[in-house]
């Protein structure tokens, strides 16, 4: 599948217990069937598909738990 490169984003942020949680992310966008997808079990312990509902729920409800990346992905294309 071809790739198109959206942005490259790093996060610097304090959690509970630790002070530094430090993340290089960068984002892509592609057309392909869930056929195409491979996950390795060595790299990846679980993967399900989101719909853009759910990932916009969780943005608004939880969203130490995703990355910035996601978040302006989101908001200059789903908004």
């Amino acid at each position: 599948a071809n790739l198109e490169e959206l942005g490259t984003y790093f996060t610097d942020r304090k959690l509970e217990d630790i002070p530094h949680f430090r993340r290089f992310n960068r984002t892509y966008k592609t057309i392909a069937t869930a056929a195409e997808v491979v996950i390795d079990p060595g790299e990846v312990s679980e993967a399900r598909w989101f719909t853009l509902d759910e990932v916009k729920t969780l943005i608004n409800e939880s969203s130490d738990m995703v990355t910035d990346g996601l978040v302006d992905v989101m908001s200059r294309y789903y908004a």
